[in-house]
């Protein structure tokens, strides 16, 4: 899968000493047409990691944002290091018009490091292979690139910037586009957590399937149909 890069435009600058990193990342779920972009900042303590739609991609793909029922495409996550524990905004309507914040303790994957190595571009790439809620993953980082063990999304644990990273049914991948050092002093904002209610992901997740099931038992008036155009976002089947 690594061959099928585009690595061209990768900017890595393995020998500069800062420690904070922005990676651009494209982001497809291919299951559900859906492409969005993303951006991740690595920081000493913490890191932020943002996403928006691409709709150029989404459409290039058949379809639009406006079918998808949401609820991590306009994400922004926040991970402290001092408690390993992620942050990020969610659609909860039920307790705030705004969003919530989910905080949750942070899942070790035990990742498997096979013995496969690719030099692209005068760069090495290294394998790695774990299971993080319901779905295999396998993931080309780079070893020369300090990346704190920090990942896009929750793929973290790994010795080097993640590449390039894909669940074994084609469900959703992370292709790096570029990566840039910037300065560290944004490291305490990143740890500023935005002012809305705290929920549990267990809590979020029974709403997301309970908000499902009334879709699911909406009944059209006789003699009427509805295209209803939604989907679940299951990217952690557990």
């Amino acid at each position: 899968m690594v061959s099928a890069l585009c690595l061209s435009n990768l900017q890595s600058h393995a020998q500069n000493s800062t420690k904070a990193l922005k990676i651009d990342y494209q982001v497809l779920m291919q299951k559900e047409d859906k492409a969005v972009s993303a951006q991740l900042y690595i920081y000493s303590k913490s890191a932020y990691y943002t996403t928006n739609y691409d709709d150029s991609i989404t459409q290039a793909l058949g379809s639009s944002s406006e079918s998808i029922l949401d609820t991590s495409s306009a994400m922004q996550m926040r991970y402290n290091r001092p408690s390993d524990s992620f942050y990020y905004t969610a659609k909860m309507k039920r307790v705030h018009p705004e969003g919530v914040l989910i905080g949750e303790k942070r899942k070790t994957i035990e990742w498997n490091f096979i013995d496969s190595t690719k030099v692209i571009d005068g760069h090495p790439y290294s394998l790695a292979e774990g299971i993080f809620r319901g779905r295999k993953y396998l993931a080309w980082y780079n070893p020369e690139i300090d990346a704190n063990k920090l990942g896009p999304w929750k793929l973290h644990g790994l010795p080097g910037a993640v590449i390039y990273a894909y669940d074994t049914t084609d469900y959703i991948s992370f292709r790096a586009l570029q990566v840039k050092f910037i300065s560290e002093d944004d490291d305490l904002k990143a740890l500023v957590l935005p002012k809305l209610t705290m929920v549990s992901r267990e809590e979020h997740r029974a709403y997301v399937e309970e908000f499902w099931k009334q879709l699911e038992n909406i009944q059209a008036p006789e003699g009427f149909t509805y295209d209803l155009k939604a989907t679940i976002d299951r990217i952690e089947k557990e």
